[in-house]
């Protein structure tokens, strides 16, 4: 729905490219931003964080990430399902964490 906001899991970073071109109140909002994020993704649970920091952080493949952690791929969906839903309470109503819309696979 066009009335929440996406908060971009890439925030957690507190790299500002084009930092110049940004007014400070942009800045303050964008360090805000992220400081709200790693809050929120340090408040779950340490299974939840890892999946959330494989797949969106670095970036991971389902797959990729099941490998890494030695997990079957459907406890990474899962682990990855509750995550988001956590980070979306955590951060509040109206609030969707990129990536907890993703279409689930088909036939899996």
């Amino acid at each position: 729905s066009s009335r929440h906001r996406t908060v971009p899991l890439a925030l957690l970073g507190d790299h500002l490219p084009h930092a110049s071109a940004r007014s400070p109140h942009e800045i303050a909002e964008h360090r805000e931003t992220s400081r709200m994020l790693r809050d929120a993704v340090n408040a779950l649970s340490p299974r939840q964080r890892e999946v959330i920091v494989c797949r969106y952080l670095l970036d991971l493949s389902e797959q990729d990430t099941a490998q890494v952690l030695r997990i079957p791929e459907g406890t990474v969906k899962s682990r990855l399902s509750r995550g988001l839903r956590a980070l979306e309470q955590e951060l509040g109503a109206g609030t969707t964490v990129r990536g907890s819309a993703e279409q689930e696979p088909s036939g899996a």
